[in-house]
Parts: structure tokens; C-alpha cells; sequence
């Protein structure tokens, strides 16, 4: 799990990134995101992240913090 939990955190860091350098992709994106199933779509997105963190975070030096 603590595997996944590293992948779930360098994609943020990536996309995080990629936001920053390119922004007008995302901004193309986010005119789909704002329709009903596109709302669920991120809410499930950042649920399914989170759950994940939560579950790498037992396996971290800092399990308290996370």
C-alpha cells in the first residue's frame, strides 16, 4: 500500500506541475468538469486518492500527521 500511496502522490505532484507550465489544457478540461456527472467524477477521483493516502499512511514515518 505504501507503493500505491507514492504513485498517488507524484501523480498530484505531477498534474500539479503540468498546471502550473500549461495551464490552458486544464482550463479546457475544467468546462467539462462542471456538469453534474462531471462533479462526481472528480468527487469520486478524489475520494478514491484520499482513501488511498489514508490507507499508505499507516506505513509512513508520520502516520499521525497523515
Amino acid at each position: 500500500m505504501k507503493f500505491l500511496g507514492l504513485v498517488a502522490a507524484v501523480f498530484m505532484i505531477c498534474i500539479g506541475l503540468l498546471g502550473m507550465i500549461v495551464p490552458y489544457p486544464f482550463l479546457t478540461a475544467a468546462e467539462y468538469t462542471i456538469t453534474p456527472k462531471g462533479l462526481y467524477l472528480i468527487a469520486a477521483l478524489r475520494v478514491v486518492v484520499g482513501l488511498i493516502l489514508l490507507a499508505a499512511a499507516s506505513a509512513s514515518r508520520l502516520p499521525k500527521t497523515l
